[in-house]
């Protein structure tokens, strides 16, 4: 049947909250792509203490019907838990949806057991990452890997943003190659590509030092981005090179003080600037002289992508999806996680040499343009239509 003769798909999406960072803006992303003659999209959300507005407001605009739910939290709270579940299963019976997409650990398993209940046809799930380590100890992130094992077993596709994130889920027994799809988390590449700032005005604004090598990087301040580990590298290159560096972190979260507390402690308090987050980060890139991801757990590390796009060479951990996603070194550093030895010595090859800087340049921009956000919403589109069809078939 042709798809103008066809009603329209109902999606749901389920996240556990709308702050900062990669996941929410994936998601938002996604349901501000689908096509509203086409789709008829709902959003339901838990507690938001930094929301992206202006994705909300898009989202809106676009006739997404967003339903909060702020008893849903990250933390396991069991009492609060069922609540929430409850709610999830009476919303799903009023919004009745032919298809629930879930994304992240609480909102993905209370969610798809809720779909499940409720009878919906079609039920998809995105990790964006795992939490299998990194986030957690190890009775909670055995807790989460049980309850991903039992909750797979029922979702018809799991969405893994890299190829690599299949490969870790199938190791840790979650889930059947088949029920896999890769589709990485989109960005708008020529935004990035084409954003301008004033360079020697944004420097001057993150309290960068003449001359100094400005190291930029962004995202939520969590333990999992591993912060701290940018600032021990810090410690080691104010003692090599006295005012030589100084680090931009553009975001904002529970460790903001934590973050200038240590800096305090290593002397690098002058060389270290929070500026807090931004929704048009895009217009800052030009201020960094390079990028680094350091974290302890990354589904693909979407802000690597931003800062190739937009010309910065970048280093990433070699955790999750960033070895895959950087080529495996080919298009920006790749290096041990929590190893502030390692950091250093790849900061001082790019500062040191401008050949490099440019290889890297060249090749980032380049691979930037695989991770485009008309790409993602294509692919997402053509998965919930073919799982559409094959239930309809069924």
């Amino acid at each position: 049947m042709e798809q103008s003769r066809r009603a329209r798909i109902r999606v749901c999406h389920v996240i556990t909250r709308l702050d900062v960072g990669g996941a929410a803006e994936n998601t938002l992303r996604s349901v501000c792509g689908l096509d509203p003659e086409r789709f008829e999209v709902s959003l339901i959300y838990g507690r938001t203490d930094n929301p992206l507005e202006a994705w909300i407001r898009r989202a809106k605009d676009r006739g997404v019907r967003l339903i909060p739910i702020p008893e849903m939290v990250r933390e396991i709270r069991p009492l609060a838990d069922l609540k929430v579940f409850s709610r999830l299963y009476r919303l799903i019976g009023q919004l009745q949806p032919d298809l629930i997409h879930t994304h992240s650990s609480k909102a993905g398993i209370l969610g798809r057991w809720a779909a499940k209940l409720k009878g919906v046809r079609a039920i998809v799930h995105t990790p964006h990452g795992h939490v299998f380590y990194g986030y957690y100890g190890a009775l909670l992130s055995r807790l989460f890997r049980t309850a991903e094992k039992l909750t797979a077993k029922f979702t018809d596709r799991i969405v893994a943003l890299t190829h690599l994130e299949v490969e870790q889920h199938l190791e840790e027994r979650v889930g059947r190659r088949q029920q896999f799809a890769v589709i990485h988390s989109g960005v708008d590449v020529e935004k990035f590509a084409g954003a301008r700032g004033d360079r020697d005005a944004l420097r001057e604004r993150f309290r960068v030092p003449p001359g100094a090598v400005c190291i930029g990087s962004a995202g939520r301040l969590a333990a999992v981005k591993n912060y701290e580990l940018l600032l021990d590298t810090l410690g080691m290159l104010e003692a090599r090179r006295p005012g030589g560096y100084h680090v931009v972190i553009l975001g904002e979260g529970a460790q903001r003080g934590l973050l200038y507390h240590k800096a305090m402690e290593l002397g690098v308090q002058d060389r270290f600037y929070l500026p807090g987050w931004f929704e048009a980060i895009e217009g800052l890139y030009p201020a960094f002289d390079l990028f680094v991801l350091c974290s302890k757990n990354e589904g693909m590390g979407r802000v690597l992508v931003e800062a190739m796009a937009a010309g910065v060479p970048v280093i990433g951990t070699a955790v999750g999806g960033v070895p895959e996603l950087l080529g495996e070194g080919d298009c920006g550093l790749v290096i041990p996680p929590n190893d502030p030895q390692a950091l250093a010595e790849a900061i001082e090859r790019l500062a040191q040499s401008s050949e490099l800087r440019e290889a890297l340049i060249q090749k980032g921009r380049q691979r930037a343009r695989d991770y485009t956000a008309d790409s993602m919403i294509e692919k997402l589109v053509g998965l919930y239509e073919e799982l559409m069809d094959a239930k309809t078939i069924g």
